[in-house]
C-alpha cells in the first residue's frame, strides 16, 4: 500500500516559483443571436449585438452595409479544458487519482519540468512525489475562450476536484501550468494547445462561513484571468450569395478601413467567404470592431454618402429608431458625417443625443464630451452607466478624465466602482497602483477621494482590490481573528502598529510575529507578501492568498476596525458558488 508523502513546502512559495519559472518560458500573459434586432434605445444595447445570420434592412443603417450581404462565422465562446495540479492544499489535498489521469498528468510533468534528477537536488519533487502528496490534488479545469479573442487574451478558469477523491478544500491552493485543448469523451483531444492555465485558485471566501446564506462548495475553485488564449481566434466573413466580385468589393473595403499592416485585416479565400484578423489597434475591442465593420457601406454611387447621411439623420429623430445601429453607421461613414451629428447633440431626446454623442466621441470628437457629461451628471439619465464606460474607452481625448474624476465622490458606491474603472483604463496618474505577492500576486489601487471610505475587490477577469479614499487606517484597538484561526491580528488602544501573527496549515505552529502600521495599504502588503527575513533579521509578510485577503478586509469592515464600506466586483454571489456547467461541445471551427 503507498504511504502518504508530505511534501516540505517551506519555503513554500520559493519551491512553487521554481516550477512556475521553469515552465514560464515562452507563455504570454496579459449561440447565434440576432444584430439588428428591434431598437428601444435601451443604453444596453449599444454594443451587445453579435454577428451570425442575415438580417432585416427595413433601416438606412442596415440597408447597403457589409451586414446585408455577409455574416460572420465564429462567434460562439470555445470551451477547452485539461487536467493540471493544485498544490500548497496544506492536509485538504489527496493521493487519490484514477490511474488513466494519473499516467497522463506524470508524462505531461515529465514533460514540462523535467524534474527529479540528481543533478537538480529536486528529487523530492519528482513528478510522482508531486502526484502522490496529500498537499495536492489533480483537477479538472475549464474555461472559455472569448469569440474573436486573439493570442494572449485572458479569460477566467474553474477548477474542480475529481469526481471519487477525497479532496476536502481547493482553499488557498496554486494551480500550476497546464495546456488546455478541446475536450471530448469526457479528456483532453491530443494535438493543438488552445490555451495555457495558470494561478492562484480563488475560493468565494463568504460562502465558507458557517452562517453564509449561500454555501460554497470547497473543492470548486476559479482562477480569475488565469487562462490565456495561445492562438489567435478564426473569424471569416461568409457571403450570404457567393460572388468572387461582391468578396474581392468587400476584402478591399475592409482593408481600405482598417489597414493591411503587419497583416491583412481581410483576406477573400474564395467566392464564399473571407477570413478577418483583428487589427492590433483593436485588440481590447473585439465587439467594437466587428459591430464597425458589419456597418461599413458598400456605396453604389458617387452621391451615396451624402444621401445615406440624411436618411440617417432624418430617420434618427422618428419614434423607434435603431438608434444603436445608426450610431455605429455614422461612425463607418467617418468625420464626414461630423457636422450633422453635432447637430443632434444638443436634441431634446436624451437617447438621440447620447447616440450622436456616442458616434462623435469614438471618432475623437472633443465636443461629444460635453454631451457624455451631461449623462454622466444626471442619476437619472438611462445612458449614465453606458456614457462613463464610452468615456473610460475613449482614445486621445484627455479631457475626458476631467469629466470622470468628479464622479468618484457622489454617494452612489456602483457609479464610483465605474468611474474608477474608466479612469483605470484611462490610466489617470492619481490612481495610485502597487502589486502584492510573488509572481502570481494580485493589484492594489488606491483611489483618490472624499466622498466616504469604500474597499472593493474584484472577482472576475483578474485579482485587484481598490480603496477609495487616501489615507484609510485600521482603528485601534484591535483583536481579529480569522474564523479558522489562521490568522491574528492584534493592537492596543494608540498603537501605530498592528501585531500579525499566522498558524501554519500544516504544523498549526504560530509563525514569528510581524509588525506593520495601520493603514490598510500596508496591512494587505503585510499579508499577501512572501515569508522573508529584512536587514534586521525581523521577518515581512504572511504569505495570504488574494481570497483570505478579502476576507480578511470584508470581516475589518464589518467590525468597523476599517470603517469603509466593502463591495466585491463582477459576478453575483450565486454565479460565482454555482456549480460548473460541464466542458461544453467545442466550437465548431476546428
Amino acid at each position: 500500500m503507498s504511504t502518504r508523502r508530505r511534501l516540505t513546502w517551506p519555503p513554500a512559495r520559493t519551491v512553487l516559483l521554481m516550477l512556475v519559472a521553469m515552465s514560464l518560458e515562452g507563455c504570454g500573459k496579459n449561440g447565434q443571436t440576432t444584430w439588428f434586432g428591434k431598437q428601444e434605445s435601451k443604453p444596453e444595447e449599444a454594443e451587445t449585438a453579435t454577428l451570425d445570420e442575415p438580417k432585416p434592412e427595413e433601416s438606412a443603417a442596415v440597408r447597403d452595409t457589409i451586414a446585408s450581404n455577409a455574416w460572420i462565422e465564429g462567434m460562439r465562446k470555445m470551451a477547452v479544458g485539461g487536467y493540471a495540479l493544485v498544490v500548497g492544499l496544506g492536509k485538504n489535498g489527496t493521493m487519490q487519482c484514477p490511474r488513466p489521469i494519473r499516467e497522463y498528468m506524470l508524462q505531461d510533468m515529465r514533460r514540462r519540468y523535467r524534474l527529479g534528477g540528481a543533478s537538480e537536488g529536486l528529487e523530492h519533487l519528482s513528478p510522482e512525489n508531486l502526484v502522490d502528496s496529500e498537499e495536492t490534488a489533480i483537477v479538472v479545469v475549464s474555461g472559455e475562450i472569448p469569440a474573436a479573442a486573439s493570442k494572449g487574451t485572458g479569460f477566467d478558469l474553474t477548477v474542480r476536484a475529481l469526481e471519487g477523491t477525497d479532496v476536502r478544500s481547493l482553499e488557498g491552493g496554486w494551480l500550476m501550468p497546464c495546456d488546455l485543448k478541446l475536450w471530448a469523451d469526457d479528456k483532453p483531444v491530443e494535438g493543438r494547445v488552445l490555451g495555457t492555465g495558470m494561478g492562484q485558485v480563488f475560493t468565494n471566501p463568504f460562502g465558507l462561513k458557517e452562517d453564509a446564506a449561500t454555501k460554497t462548495n470547497p473543492r470548486i475553485g476559479h482562477v480569475l484571468g488565469g487562462g490565456t488564449a495561445t492562438k489567435d481566434r478564426r473569424l471569416r466573413l461568409v457571403l450570404t450569395d457567393p460572388s468572387a466580385a461582391m468578396a474581392s468589393r468587400l476584402m478591399q473595403l475592409i482593408n481600405r478601413r482598417f489597414g493591411v499592416e503587419p497583416y491583412k485585416t481581410a483576406d477573400a479565400m474564395n467566392p464564399h467567404a473571407i477570413d478577418l484578423r483583428i487589427p492590433k489597434a483593436w485588440i481590447g475591442s473585439e465587439p467594437h470592431f466587428l459591430n464597425l465593420l458589419m456597418h461599413l457601406y458598400v456605396p453604389s454611387t458617387p452621391s451615396f454618402f451624402d444621401m445615406r447621411l440624411r436618411e440617417l439623420c432624418e430617420e434618427a429623430v422618428q419614434a423607434e429608431a435603431r438608434l444603436a445601429d445608426i450610431s455605429l453607421a455614422w461612425e463607418g461613414l467617418g468625420k464626414t458625417s461630423m457636422p450633422a451629428i453635432r447637430k443632434l447633440y444638443t436634441h431634446e431626446k436624451p437617447d438621440v443625443s447620447y447616440f450622436a454623442a456616442r458616434a462623435g466621441l469614438r471618432m475623437n470628437d472633443d465636443l461629444a464630451i460635453n454631451v457624455m457629461a451631461r449623462h454622466v451628471n444626471d442619476p437619472e439619465s438611462a445612458f449614465r452607466e453606458v456614457a462613463i464606460e464610452e468615456l473610460g474607452r475613449a482614445v486621445n481625448l484627455t479631457r475626458c478624465v476631467m469629466v470622470l474624476r468628479p464622479l468618484l465622490e457622489v454617494n452612489d458606491q456602483q457609479i464610483r466602482q465605474l468611474a474608477y474603472k474608466a479612469l483605470l483604463r484611462q490610466q489617470d496618474p492619481t490612481i495610485q497602483s502597487f502589486l502584492v505577492g510573488d509572481k502570481g500576486g494580485f493589484a492594489v489601487d488606491v483611489i483618490p477621494s472624499r466622498s466616504g471610505y469604500l474597499v472593493s475587490a474584484r472577482r472576475s477577469e483578474s485579482q485587484r482590490i481598490a480603496l477609495f479614499g487616501v489615507g484609510l487606517r485600521c482603528q485601534t484597538p484591535v483583536f481579529y481573528t480569522h474564523r479558522s484561526d489562521d490568522l491574528i491580528i492584534t493592537a492596543t488602544i494608540g498603537d501605530k502598529h498592528l501585531k500579525l501573527v499566522r498558524r501554519a496549515p500544516l504544523t498549526r505552529r504560530l509563525s514569528p510575529p510581524i509588525y506593520c502600521n495601520t493603514d490598510v495599504a500596508s496591512l494587505i502588503k503585510s499579508l499577501g507578501n512572501p515569508p522573508t527575513k529584512n536587514a534586521e533579521g525581523n521577518y515581512k509578510g504572511l504569505g495570504l492568498t488574494y481570497s483570505q485577503i478579502v476576507e480578511v478586509l470584508n470581516d475589518l469592515c464589518a467590525d468597523k476596525t476599517i470603517q469603509a464600506t466593502f463591495m466585491l466586483q463582477g459576478k453575483e454571489t450565486a454565479e460565482i458558488n454555482a456549480e460548473p456547467k460541464g466542458i461544453g461541445r467545442p466550437e465548431s471551427e476546428l
